[in-house]
């Protein structure tokens, strides 16, 4: 686990995540739960982030549909938006209200040290402090707010790692989807979130880490077994300065190549999760929604080889409703996310180890899932 990996979390009015006072994040971190329990606001937690990171606070909240929509649904218009990050050098601590145009505006922000406690009452205090009072809180506006002002090494890094979190979802694979059209050739460094990008980050592979490359091929077979190799070629295309590169392959033994749109959805979204997870610059952390979706089961568990192994140096979340890729997990690594009062909460399944241990003497941790023994199911 890398320094800037996410050691803890607290979030305060975020959707329904009315207040999750401290959550532990791990390298490999599975969420399970039921349908509405909060699972996909949690995921789009590390989204929001990255774009407030990015100075894209104002589009993204308007893209939600404003800042009603991004607090709970019976907020104040007094009410904040608060979150600590924790790291293992320090935490970000990060404040941000309501405006009368129902906007978000970043009101406070703070890179504390890593012997600081923040407890949940101290962080509702200072959100008190500064709700509602922009003026005031002038001086301790966001470090992206102020760039000449002085900023430490750590929380520089800090801050970077969090604006280059990314949240992968594949589940688009119309004829339509960005991963079946033309990329430019020069935005293949970092995978898309949407891997619209896929061909060109394919490109850059092969050219640059040819070792990675044939890898990654190794990979795919493992689901696709007639699958041979990508056919990567630049051409250019009117109205582009620069080359563009489309997404063709060829299957074993057959020397025409084939479309994106000859793969079938399940296979199109394996090779992005693959693509994904073998990159040579991944995210701090890497969060993904429901990545099993049309997947076969034999392909799902060499996923979840995947995720192990690229949780061995960067930090994975996943999202899941799969009793397979569940299966494939330790408890240790599994988050069951539930409603309780119209907030979501978050438990990690070695709260009490003892007890559950005695039912993985019988049943599976799927088995256990969908007895309820858990908890994350319909209640």
């Amino acid at each position: 686990m890398s320094e800037y990996s996410i050691r803890s979390l607290m979030i305060h009015r975020y959707k329904s995540i009315r207040k999750l006072p401290n959550l532990e994040l791990r390298p490999l971190n599975v969420l399970i739960g039921a349908n509405g329990a909060g699972k996909s606001n949690f995921v789009s937690f590390f989204m929001f982030m990255s774009e407030l990171m990015n100075q894209r606070l104002q589009s993204h909240t308007v893209k939600l549909g404003g800042a009603r929509r991004i607090l709970p649904y019976d907020c104040l218009p007094s009410d904040c938006f608060a979150a600590v990050i924790g790291f293992k050098s320090g935490s970000v601590i990060l404040i941000a209200n309501q405006t009368d145009d129902d906007r978000l505006e970043l009101v406070y922000e703070e890179f504390a040290g890593a012997d600081t406690n923040i407890p949940s009452g101290e962080l509702d205090m200072l959100a008190k402090k500064y709700r509602r009072n922009v003026g005031q809180a002038e001086s301790q506006r966001m470090r992206l707010n102020r760039p000449d002002s002085p900023v430490s090494a750590q929380e520089e890094a800090a801050l970077t790692a969090v604006s280059g979190w990314r949240v992968y979802h594949f589940h688009d694979s119309g004829s339509h989807a960005g991963v079946k059209r033309y990329s430019s050739l020069s935005q293949g460094e970092t995978l898309l979130a949407d891997a619209a990008n896929l061909a060109a980050f394919l490109y850059t592979l092969r050219e640059k880490e040819p070792d990675r490359y044939t890898f990654l091929l190794d990979t795919i077979r493992l689901a696709v077994p007639y699958f041979q190799d990508f056919v990567l070629e630049p051409v250019s295309v009117a109205g582009s300065d620069e080359p563009q590169i489309n997404l063709q392959w060829q299957q074993e033994g057959c020397p025409v190549p084939f479309s994106p749109h000859q793969f079938s959805d399940g296979t199109l979204r394996f090779i992005c999760l693959a693509a994904a997870l073998n990159q040579p610059k991944p995210p701090e952390t890497m969060v993904f929604d429901e990545p099993e979706l049309g997947l076969h089961p034999a392909a799902v568990k060499t996923l979840a080889s995947m995720f192990r192994s690229a949780a061995a140096q960067n930090q994975v979340i996943v999202s899941t409703q799969s009793p397979t890729l569940l299966d494939q997990f330790a408890p240790e690594e599994v988050i069951v996310v539930e409603q309780e009062k119209g907030n979501t909460v978050f438990t990690r399944l070695d709260t009490n180890p003892h007890e559950l241990n005695v039912w993985l003497e019988t049943y599976s941790l799927a088995q256990l899932w969908e007895k309820n023994i858990l908890g994350g199911r319909p209640r």
